[in-house]
């Protein structure tokens, strides 16, 4: 059963404003920062990524469901007017919840939801509410279907881990990030995934 957090989180999901989504089966309507498929094989792909802009939020480091949810409304309240303009607009595809897993990450446990280029950002009138820049970055990206619980984004990151370090492959092992795409509604074809930053 999917967890009330994770199916508040997934309202998330509506639409940018960049392009349309290269993942597949990602569903056609929904819109994405734009990348590029550097390398590809049965584990995982290495994209990689045009400079983006987030808007971010901190959760308990434990990803409690309760904490998770507070978060997310956090930024949901931001696209609903909380904000210098007092401006309306959709959150954008993917959601993102980055989880450290020690002190040495340079990125704390947080919610984040993508922020569309040609968007006028609104400052936030919440001061918990933050604006995080990543420079183009290539990320090493494992895909996979279904309604995924925290667990098997987890489990699925550690597989990667495990692969990246066989493969002998770079990257900042010191978090890892999940996306989801996908709304509640939608029972086929869902498409999660998770990802560490390429170095």
């Amino acid at each position: 059963m999917y967890t009330s957090s994770l199916v508040a989180l997934c309202l998330l999901c509506l639409h940018a404003s960049v392009v349309f989504c290269d993942v597949s089966p990602a569903p056609e309507s929904i819109q994405c920062p734009k990348f590029q498929v550097v390398e590809t094989n049965d584990d995982f792909e290495l994209r990689a990524y045009d400079a983006t802009r987030w808007a971010l939020t901190s959760t308990d480091p434990s990803m409690d469901p309760d904490a998770i949810t507070d978060s997310f409304m956090i930024l949901a309240r931001y696209t609903r007017g909380f904000n210098n303009k007092g401006m309306i607009f959709e959150m954008a595809a993917p959601w993102t919840e980055f989880i450290p897993f020690n002190s040495d990450s340079p990125i704390n446990a947080s919610v984040a939801f993508f922020l569309p280029p040609e968007l006028d950002i609104p400052d936030p009138t919440d001061p918990n509410v933050f604006f995080l820049t990543f420079p183009a970055t290539k990320l090493y990206v494992k895909s996979f279907d279904g309604f995924a619980e925290p667990i098997d984004f987890f489990e699925k990151a550690k597989s990667l881990y495990e692969t990246l370090v066989a493969q002998k492959k770079e990257f900042e092992a010191s978090f890892y990030a999940c996306n989801i795409y996908d709304s509640p509604y939608e029972v086929v074809d869902r498409h999660n995934e998770v990802y560490y930053v390429a170095i």
